[in-house]
């Protein structure tokens, strides 16, 4: 009931279950999220359905038993959106329910016309994937994310492009439109394609500047912005922040207004910061004057119109903590976490030297005293 169909570095998937509105049982679930998670070598993943419907979302006998509260939604969802390559969601018709967090995680959203978009979790008693509701806002504004999962709207493809959960109504062959969506991603290097899509980390824990560094030129950089979001400060005081960055991408080659474009316009716009990110009418006035481009050397600094110093920076308001003593938890002892048998399989973070990302891992392990 999940067909997979490898075209070369595309694959497409398609859930083929018709008479049932292409609903998901939990073998079917395992099984996009096994496809999703071994797609590491796929340059593009197209998820589609056969018939008139995407997917009606959970199974209602399977939902009962469980299914609809069941880690398997999340686990394919956070696959797609780690995928390295561009992954489609081609809905061939309604998408609801559960299957909203396939959709959601995909990098673009194409429909055919006349199709509908719901998430009815508050109708039917249940919360939504943990993931779906940020990605959900991210994409069509929280009024409209609420709209959907707390009023209970059913968008119409036509409404849902306007507010940009859809990026493109196909009036014709639907898979023709997806393959040519993915043909400039299948002709670029598996690298290339993943580093259009990254933030490029460089702080304390994360450290990917140096591997990511050739990807970043005038033609890339409107795509890649430059991240620090883990740094640690003692490493602030001892190589900088930013400033660092943008040295070494410079001393490594980079343009340097490429480097510049990451760190600022490019950021700007990858976190939806409106308000700032160039010196234009209407923006910010957030501004850096340096003793040269090379250097990164910051001579005065400007935020909201306001030249900083050192008087300006001992004068700001303190701000007091806030929460301490707010965790009430009980007591744990050894016995909590004592675990009756001898194995048992469970999920694992996988972590990567070097690098902020982890991977989901399944592991069998073998208990003793």
């Amino acid at each position: 009931m999940i067909r997979l169909d490898r075209e070369g570095d595309l694959w497409v998937v398609t859930i083929d279950r018709p008479e049932k509105a292409n609903s998901l049982t939990e073998d079917m679930l395992e099984r996009l999220a096994g496809i999703a998670e071994d797609a590491r070598d796929a340059r593009a993943l197209v998820l589609t359905g056969a018939g008139k419907v995407f997917s009606a979302g959970a199974d209602l006998d399977a939902a009962r038993a469980g299914l609809a509260v069941s880690p398997l939604w999340e686990r394919l969802s956070g696959a797609l959106a780690r995928h390295r390559g561009l992954t489609i969601c081609a809905l061939n018709g309604t998408v609801a329910g559960g299957a909203m967090g396939m959709f959601l995680a995909c990098d673009l959203r194409i429909s055919v016309p006349g199709a509908k978009i719901f998430y009815p979790v508050m109708k039917l008693g249940f919360l939504p994937q943990p993931s779906d509701p940020a990605r959900l806002a991210a994409l069509a504004g929280p009024s409209r994310a609420k709209l959907i999962l707390m009023g209970g709207a059913k968008a119409t493809v036509e409404e849902a492009r306007a507010w940009g959960l859809i990026d493109r109504i196909v009036e014709g062959d639907l898979l023709a439109a997806a393959r040519d969506l993915a043909t400039d991603t299948l002709a670029a290097t598996p690298d290339h394609a993943a580093g259009i899509k990254a933030l490029i980390r460089e702080g304390s824990v994360s450290k990917d500047l140096h591997a990511l560094q050739p990807l970043l030129d005038e033609r890339t950089a409107p795509y890649m912005c430059l991240c620090t979001d883990d740094r640690n400060p003692l490493d602030i005081g001892e190589h900088g922040h930013l400033d660092y960055m943008i040295r070494e991408l410079i001393r490594l080659g980079t343009p340097p207004l490429a480097a510049y474009r990451a760190a600022t316009l490019s950021a700007a716009e990858a976190f939806g910061l409106q308000d700032r990110g160039m010196i234009a009418p209407g923006k910010r006035a957030d501004i850096v004057a340096l003793g040269s481009l090379e250097a990164c050397d910051a001579r005065m600094v400007m935020a909201g119109g306001v030249v900083l110093s050192d008087a300006a920076f001992a004068a700001r308001q303190v701000i007091e903590p806030v929460g301490r003593g707010s965790v009430r938890a009980p007591r744990v002892s050894a016995t909590d976490f004592r675990h009756r048998g001898n194995r048992v399989e469970t999920d694992v973070i996988g972590i990567r030297e070097g690098q902020i990302l982890t991977d989901h891992l399944h592991e069998d392990i073998a208990i003793a005293d």
